[in-house]
């Protein structure tokens, strides 16, 4: 019989043995046990995280962040990233991170015109059979100035007599780095009235608006209108932009009354003065107004003054004095228009076919066109063509960069063309039909005073206007038409100029040969202008100025003097004829008048006080018996003149 301590001992051991089978059986090692009664594997998961928790973009721009992932539980799979909330414009470039890779890069992009501020995103990364991860993104986009422009007149209205006209400068203010081309066009014009841009497309800051009114103004009887117009400017993407503007037509003046003697004609294509006076003899300036451009008025005095004005649409202002007898104060007034006193016809033309170095000068009756034809611009346009027949000259040369000199290859003459406004001339062909091969020349040129020998070739075709065919450096050389390429009446103009081409306000002097037929000429060149005296004078609100100089024998028929500023431009010229000094000896003397007192005149269009003043004095003398009004285009004729420049502050 076991002992009580047996027993317990036994009892003990069992209990000990089965805590160690139990504690076995959940041990982590179940790899013997076939019923699946260890610790179950880890699942397959991932977690995901951004290298940054915001991000800043600009409208028009992009920004990225590093989407990263950790992948367990055997986790291999491929995982797709996807935005939540994203801002208007802005999106979210596909990202999928590939099985075996733990990283991808999410770009987000915004539009120009995207939302701006700032905005909460979510990223959210899923995975076949996992629960979707997310991350938190502070996403803030930034505004950006977008190209775009606006436009503005000044002055913003303007107030014109039927039967003329007036300008305004459209100011372009480009942002956002637009520098794209504007084109101009005006709407809600009545009938009567036409107006223009000069440039009508440009990537510049500003463009002429020209208006112009006929007198006979079919809303005016008695009353004034006031119209209001837009400008509207375009531009490839980015859109139009307008600006308002207000034109107001008041009645023409009154016909000027019986035994108006003399009519000067100025030319609305090239602007209608603001302001004219004219000087009886020696008596007082007074001013005259004018109807559709044509000032009238008597002079009872054997001779006479006229003055006028110019703005020239950017704030400067040139004032202009003619002296002369009274048949050539008639003579130099009646005809500026070509009898065309009205705007002109607009006639566009292409030069295609021009080279790097080609140079083209073109007119057409008389008037050059408004840009020279290039390479990259063979278009052109002429403004106020006179109407009736006129005829078409040219001259294309070529620069020699090597040698510096310009080379005539082809001239073009087309005569008789009356193409009607706003009509085309085609291409023009310096190889077609009107096309030729220039004919050369010796030129010699003497007394040239060590100076550059420049030369010009103008051409007359049968007294209805003239045209430059070539210019060139040099005098060994001139190029005129063939004599089989002439017809009755038609004249060279050449003109040789000694002058510095390096140095500024040198003096020059210039010889004009009218020649029938190219052949060799020789060109002895007079002698240097005598050195004026020049001085400011005193002017009420304004400066003013005088020239003197003694008249030379070579120079004895016509004096000049011409004084400039700039910033704004201010300029004055005054010519002076020997009919109306009454004799070719002795001393000139040219001087500015003093307006103040005249009715209409406005002391800011004189020279500005403290402004530099470059200065031209000239003279000039020909060998024809007749004064100004003498026929301008005789064979054999010549013409001498010379100038000299200097400087001074008022």
């Amino acid at each position: 019989m076991r002992s009580v301590f047996q027993t317990t001992l036994t009892r003990t051991l069992s209990s000990l043995l089965t805590l160690t089978l139990v504690l076995w059986g959940c041990s982590g090692d179940s790899g013997t046990d076939p019923g699946g009664g260890g610790t179950p594997p880890p699942s397959p998961d991932f977690g995901m995280t951004l290298s940054a928790g915001t991000l800043s973009i600009n409208q028009g721009g992009s920004g990225s962040v590093t989407v990263t992932i950790t992948r367990t539980g055997g986790f291999a799979a491929s995982v797709g990233v996807a935005v939540e909330g994203l801002p208007q414009g802005v999106t979210a470039g596909a990202l999928t991170i590939a099985s075996g890779s733990t990283s991808g890069t999410l770009t987000l992009t915004a539009t120009s015109g995207a939302q701006t501020g700032a905005a909460s995103l979510t990223v959210r990364g899923t995975g076949t059979g996992i629960q979707p991860k997310t991350a938190a993104l502070a996403l803030t986009v930034n505004a950006v100035a977008q190209p775009d422009f606006t436009i503005a007149l000044s002055p913003g209205s303007l107030s014109v007599k039927a039967g003329e006209g007036g300008t305004s400068t459209v100011t372009i203010t480009r942002t956002g780095g637009f520098a794209g081309s504007v084109a101009l066009s005006i709407s809600g014009l009545p009938a009567g009235v036409a107006g223009s841009f000069n440039p009508a497309a440009t990537t510049g800051a500003s463009s002429t608006l020209t208006l112009t009114t006929e007198a006979a103004l079919p809303a005016l009887v008695t009353e004034p209108g006031t119209y209001p117009l837009t400008v509207t400017g375009t531009a490839e993407g980015v859109g139009a932009r307008e600006a308002s503007f207000s034109l107001e037509v008041t009645a023409p003046d009154p016909p000027p009354p019986p035994g108006g003697n003399i009519s000067w004609e100025f030319c609305a294509a090239s602007g209608l003065p603001e302001w004219v006076a004219v000087q009886d003899g020696e008596g007082p300036w007074a001013r005259v107004t004018g109807t559709g451009g044509v000032h009238s008025f008597d002079l009872d005095s054997e001779k006479g003054g006229v003055a006028w004005v110019y703005p020239d649409g950017t704030g400067g202002f040139t004032l202009e004095i003619f002296y002369g007898s009274k048949e050539e104060v008639t003579v130099y007034g009646a005809d500026r228009c070509g009898g065309q006193p009205g705007a002109g016809k607009t006639v566009t033309a292409s030069v295609p076919g021009l080279g790097a170095t080609d140079i083209t000068i073109l007119s057409l009756g008389g008037k050059l066109p408004v840009s020279a034809p290039t390479m990259a611009g063979p278009n052109i346009t002429f403004e106020g063509v006179r109407t009736g027949s006129v005829d078409l000259l040219g001259g294309r040369s070529a620069l020699d960069l090597g040698t510096l000199s310009i080379v005539p290859q082809r001239f073009l003459i087309q005569r008789g063309l009356n193409p009607a406004n706003g009509s085309s001339l085609g291409t023009i062909d310096f190889n077609g039909e009107f096309g030729f091969a220039p004919v050369s020349s010796p030129l010699t040129v003497t007394n040239t005073g060590g100076l550059s020998v420049l030369t010009t070739v103008n051409y007359s075709t049968g007294g209805i206007t003239f045209g430059n065919l070539a210019v060139g450096i040099g005098g060994s050389t001139w190029f005129g038409v063939p004599a089989s390429r002439q017809q009755a009446n038609e004249l060279h103009i050449l003109t040789v100029t000694a002058a510095s081409l390096s140095q500024p306000l040198q003096p020059s002097q210039t010889t004009v040969r009218m020649i029938r037929e190219a052949g060799a000429v020789t060109v002895n060149l007079g002698p240097q202008l005598s050195a004026p005296t020049v001085q400011p004078l005193a002017g009420v609100g304004h400066a003013r100025a005088r020239a003197d100089y003694p008249i030379q024998p070579e120079y004895h028929r016509f004096w000049l003097a011409n004084f400039q500023q700039a910033g704004p431009f201010r300029a004055a010229t005054i010519q002076v004829t020997r009919a109306y000094r009454g004799s070719s000896t002795g001393t000139v003397g040219i001087e500015i008048p003093e307006f103040d007192g005249v009715d209409g005149w406005d002391a800011q269009w004189g020279l500005r006080v403290g402004g530099q003043v470059t200065w031209t004095v000239s003279a000039l003398g020909w060998t024809d018996a007749g004064g100004i009004a003498f026929a301008p285009f005789v064979d054999g004729n010549s013409y001498e003149s010379a100038s000299r420049m200097g400087q001074f502050t008022p």
